[in-house]
């Protein structure tokens, strides 16, 4: 029997590979670096006096993966990381001899500050509700501590828009592993092999989901483009881009990108 003979309740479900849609939250979902960057710039100001925004970008971008590095692959514990983490962002800045208590002071202001700050990105809440309108279940998947991100998820009145959510801290393994990714998908009730992973990192959030067997949607925010040729990972700019590659994406046989 050819395809086009065949019933068309049969053929949809030969074609529908996407069941579940798992994101990442932070420069996913909620702008976390333009509110990283603006509660510490207030904290700085308050505790080492004024010091020029690029400055204070640089020294952050110095030490912010190397020092989140340590909680995800388990050396330091979520709290510990924030403090040693600061502790080398204001040595970067130009303070070697600031105190711990300069460092705790710091962190502890950003850390207030910076829930004043977060902010959905405008095309967030209009995806997720066209996702729940077409019956597909929706998740979360994040590289943080689970308190930490449900807070942020409540500020940004994200709390109950999840089927599911997975945390590293909660999980003991972070992305890119494949366990972490394959425990969103099993928390969403769906197939790796039929579920998108969202997210804004290529080699943590795309290659990572690649390499586990979900179906990964790179979200290129800022516009720079694949850094290599990778035909199965799909790129979108913005999350109204997400309905036509999950329609394409459902048309393709199974296996194909």
């Amino acid at each position: 029997m050819t395809a086009a003979a065949q019933p068309a309740a049969h053929r949809a479900a030969a074609l529908r590979q996407v069941d579940g849609v798992l994101f990442d939250i932070d420069d996913t979902l909620v702008d976390f670096t333009g509110a990283a960057r603006r509660a510490l710039s207030e904290a700085v100001r308050r505790h080492l006096g004024v010091v020029p925004e690029t400055d204070v970008i640089a020294a952050w971008e110095h030490v912010a993966e190397p020092g989140y590095a340590r909680f995800t692959s388990g050396e330091l514990s979520f709290t510990e990381m924030l403090t040693e983490r600061t502790k080398a962002f204001v040595v970067a800045l130009g303070h070697p001899d600031a105190t711990t208590d300069i460092h705790v002071a710091i962190e502890n202001d950003r850390t207030g500050r910076i829930f004043d700050h977060y902010r959905l990105f405008d095309d967030v809440r209009p995806e997720l509700r066209r996702l729940r309108a077409a019956g597909v279940r929706v998740g979360a998947v994040s590289n943080s501590d689970g308190a930490y991100q449900r807070r942020k998820l409540a500020t940004v009145g994200l709390a109950d828009e999840f089927d599911a959510a997975v945390f590293s801290g909660e999980l003991g393994v972070a992305k890119p592993d494949p366990a972490i990714f394959l425990a969103g998908a099993a928390a969403l009730g769906t197939r790796p092999g039929r579920t998108v992973y969202v997210g804004d990192r290529w080699d943590v959030d795309a290659k990572g989901a690649l390499a586990a067997g979900l179906i990964p949607v790179w979200l290129d925010r800022a516009g720079v483009g694949s850094p290599v040729a990778e035909p199965r990972i799909s790129r979108i700019v913005g999350l109204p881009e997400l309905a036509g590659t999950l329609r394409r994406l459902s048309a393709a046989p199974p296996g194909e990108p």
